[in-house]
């Protein structure tokens, strides 16, 4: 017999989740575990609240004005690049604005292959597969674990014209 999750803890931590020191984490917990809507006010007000905070604005104040992240356009998927920036404000849960667009589409113009997959190779032409280890697909051509994973955070960031 399965039970439900929240009856198997050993303590409720549903309340220290929302406290409003960490909206973040507020944010996931009020729309993951406790599935409220986005437009619930208190879902507004908590989201509002993650733009707000410091390293939040310390990631935009590092964006370029063209809307990449790091000192190579060309190279979204770097550690410091769009790719990696935007991954981390999408798990902050920060409400997509013109600077995630801006950082979208650099990972659009330098990301993307010509044939629309993505690659983490850093060139539009020249595709690496996922692994050089384990090779999940043909090398030089764009990869479609790359691509979907591409995919879902420009779905997840891109701000909705």
């Amino acid at each position: 017999m399965v039970k439900k999750w929240a009856d198997v803890l050993h303590d409720a931590p549903l309340p220290w989740l929302l406290e409003p020191e960490n909206p973040s984490v507020r944010f996931w917990t009020l729309t993951n575990l406790l599935d409220r809507p986005a437009v619930d006010p208190e879902v507004v007000e908590t989201r509002a609240a993650i733009a707000q905070q410091p390293w939040v604005q310390e990631l935009f104040a590092r964006q370029h004005p063209r809307g990449h992240w790091g000192d190579d356009e060309t190279k979204p998927y770097t550690a410091q690049g769009a790719v990696g920036v935007l991954s981390i404000l999408h798990m902050l849960g920060l409400e997509p604005d013109g600077r995630t667009a801006a950082g979208c589409d650099s990972c659009l113009r330098f990301g993307q292959h010509e044939s629309g997959g993505f690659s983490r190779a850093g060139t539009r032409r020249i595709c690496g597969s996922v692994s050089r280890t384990w090779p999940l697909e043909k090398r030089n051509r764009p990869s479609k674990w790359v691509t979907l994973d591409a995919l879902r955070l420009l779905q997840a960031v891109a701000r909705e014209e």
